[in-house]
């Protein structure tokens, strides 16, 4: 059986997440592509065990503290996801 894999996202503010899945929806419409919820990976595809990266999260949320940072900027690639 193949490990199951995850991804680890920073999700925007309410409001910084309302405007930017209205831009990422007029894109999808005009050039046809997929629609995505708007983040940013801090992670992706790991196979780590689950309760190993909820532990790592854990301890890395509880070393950090909360802060604001505007959007600069709308970044893209060729890459798929």
């Amino acid at each position: 059986m193949t490990a199951p894999i995850h991804s680890i996202w920073l999700m925007p503010s309410a409001t910084d997440g309302a405007s930017l899945t209205e831009v990422v929806t007029r894109l999808s419409q005009r050039f046809g592509t997929p629609l995505f919820v708007p983040h940013l990976t801090m992670k992706g595809d790991s196979d780590m065990p689950l309760t190993a990266l909820e532990a790592a999260i854990e301890k890395a949320a509880d070393e950090a503290a909360a802060f604001p940072e505007a959007v600069a900027g709308i970044d893209t690639s060729d890459a798929y996801f």
